[in-house]
């Protein structure tokens, strides 16, 4: 239940603007290690520091990525947004067996722990569903 929350609250952090974005100068030592080292190729870094995690929004290889840092340097998890079609088919087939008639508007993939997780944002007779 931790993990879930965790997650989305992350995901949530995705949409924030750039404007919140911090100087790497403000970034913990330990995090921009850790950074460097899994993220060599990043490009146009945008920081983000708060009291429970550091957040560092990046491109890598033409795709945008946001990734999660305990304040203690640790990555905590990677979100990027996909297309519907970049799901996986078994995902696809599922979502189109469980959800007839929705009308999916994007997807989050989310990678905590080795895990990959999905978020999709759909409507699905006027209401919307997470």
């Amino acid at each position: 239940m931790k993990k879930m929350i965790l997650a989305m609250s992350l995901i949530l952090a995705i949409g924030l603007p750039a404007a919140l974005a911090t100087d790497e100068r403000e970034v913990d030592p330990r995090v921009l290690a850790t950074f460097k080292m899994e993220f060599s190729s990043a490009r146009d870094v945008q920081w983000n520091v708060n009291a429970d995690h550091t957040t560092a929004r990046f491109s890598l290889y033409d795709q945008g990525f946001t990734a999660y840092f305990t304040n203690e340097g640790e990555l905590i998890g990677t979100a990027r947004n996909i297309s519907y079609m970049q799901l996986p088919l078994s995902v696809i087939k599922e979502i189109e067996n469980s959800f007839v008639k929705a009308e999916i508007t994007s997807v989050t993939e989310f990678t905590l722990n080795g895990e990959t997780s999905y978020y999709l944002y759909a409507t699905q007779k006027g209401k919307k569903l997470l």
